[in-house]
């Protein structure tokens, strides 16, 4: 019994030591797959931070999408981004850059610009920085004007189809330069790639009319008059835009119609009920704004006679962009402003201009 028991420990001994590589194996294997989920944990923390970090960057250098045609992907990340600007944006086109949903959660805005246009009867007022031009609902009247560097305070609203800022107040730091007008097409004014930008355009005046802002307010000691406004029909090419500015002081409509201008103003555009844009639209301070390159004929009847017969015809020589004078006989008269004409038994639509039939447009 007593050589079977001394054999025992012996046998258990030899046992452990056998087995021992194994356990010493598997330790090493356990500390490796403990380090690598560290690792692992680590490279997504990195991940994440990367991830904010770049999403941060979208949100401050996104480019403006007045027209809202940015992917939902893109608008559901910029929806969940930090504030690049820790709680305020400090530049135009970091809110334009808003998606709708987060433009409407009243953000707050502190931003440093210039004005490009003020109409204190209307309370429409537009500034533009370095990044870009924003409409801006002023918290109460004041005497700016074009050309001032102001600071604005406030928060983001979203209206139409852009992102716009409702001021809570507006302080007037001293008066500078206006920003230098960009050139603009007709399909870049409708596309709002540089909306509320000032900008320039030029082309033919083709028609002027006297309108009254319905929601303006007259000035205290001034008369009616002084809420009239001219809105000019400014043919370009690809196609037409309006253009309003206060009657007050603007040269007679005689001296405008058919004259080749240039004409400044914030880039804007009428929309319809789908807000689908119809028209460019561009709103001028004052006269200033028009530079004319070419006069309109001092005398419009003093031009020669063109036949209706050939009108528009190819090859008759017809000048699509002014003019052209024509005499008939009144058939119909619809208006006191218009009638249609007939001569060699081709009917044409015309305005009245000095008790004579001048020609706009050909049936």
């Amino acid at each position: 019994m007593a050589g079977k028991d001394s054999r025992q420990p012996q046998s258990l001994w030899r046992r452990l030591y056998a087995a021992a590589p194994l356990l010493l194996l598997a330790g090493m294997a356990n500390i490796v797959g403990l380090k690598a989920q560290i690792q692992q944990n680590t490279l997504r923390t990195l991940t994440t931070a990367r991830e904010a970090h770049g999403l941060a960057g979208i949100v401050a250098t996104a480019p403006a999408d007045p027209v809202g045609r940015r992917s939902e992907a893109s608008a559901r990340a910029l929806a969940k981004a930090p504030n690049p600007s820790g709680g305020l944006y400090r530049t135009i086109a970091s809110i334009r850059a808003l998606p709708r949903a987060r433009a409407e959660g009243h953000l707050p805005v502190s931003l440093e610009a210039v004005v490009t246009f003020y109409r204190p009867a209307t309370g429409v007022l537009f500034i533009q920085d370095a990044t870009g031009g924003i409409y801006v609902f002023p918290d109460r009247p004041s005497g700016l004007t074009p050309g001032d560097r102001v600071a604005i305070d406030g928060v983001t609203l979203y209206e139409d189809y852009a992102p716009v800022v409702k001021a809570s107040s507006i302080r007037r730091l001293g008066h500078g330069r206006l920003p230098t007008p960009e050139p603009i097409s007709f399909n870049e004014l409708l596309a709002g790639t540089k909306d509320a930008r000032y900008v320039y355009v030029m082309g033919t005046i083709r028609d002027v009319a006297v309108s009254v802002p319905y929601n303006s307010l007259t000035p205290d000691g001034q008369s009616e008059q002084a809420r009239w406004q001219l809105i000019l029909k400014i043919a370009m090419p690809g196609g037409e835009v309006e253009a309003e500015m206060p009657a007050t002081g603007a040269p007679p409509a005689q001296k405008l119609i058919d004259a080749v201008v240039r004409v400044t103003s914030p880039a804007t555009v009428h929309i319809n009920n789908q807000f689908q844009a119809v028209t460019g639209f561009l709103l001028l301070q004052s006269p200033a704004n028009i530079t004319i390159l070419k006069p309109a004929p001092a005398n419009p009847f003093a031009r020669p006679l063109t036949p209706l017969g050939s009108l528009m015809q190819l090859g008759s020589g017809t000048d699509y962009e002014h003019r052209v004078r024509v005499a008939g006989r009144v058939t119909f008269l619809r208006s006191r402003t218009a009638w249609f004409s007939r001569m060699a038994a081709r009917p044409c639509f015309a305005r009245r201009c000095k008790q004579r039939v001048l020609l706009w447009a050909t049936g």
